[in-house]
């Protein structure tokens, strides 16, 4: 994956709040991950921030679905859901 992210803000631009987010799952140990979030912030009243993370499946917790009798398909399936689920809803509360 590869992620070139742009936000851009102009000078006649005021009162403006924003963020830019990337946050990648690896499901496997050849993914690789390229994230380069870039501001260009022309406005001094302007309050911009940016986010990245990287992160694998936790080991622990599929140790603890393992114990539970799930799969290993059904227990990836679990904690990628739980991945999307919560950038979903911190993207969606950001909205509101």
């Amino acid at each position: 994956i590869k992620f070139d992210g742009v936000l851009a803000v102009e000078p006649k631009l005021t009162e403006v709040e924003s963020i830019l987010r990337h946050h990648t799952l690896l499901l496997s140990n050849n993914a690789k991950a390229l994230v380069v979030p870039s501001l260009e912030i022309k406005s001094d009243e302007a309050k911009i921030t940016h986010a990245s993370s990287l992160s694998t499946l936790d080991e622990e917790q599929l140790f603890y679905l393992y114990s539970r009798n799930y799969s290993h398909e059904r227990a990836t399936d679990i904690l990628t859901k739980g991945f999307l689920h919560e950038v979903e809803f911190n993207n969606s509360a950001l909205a509101e």
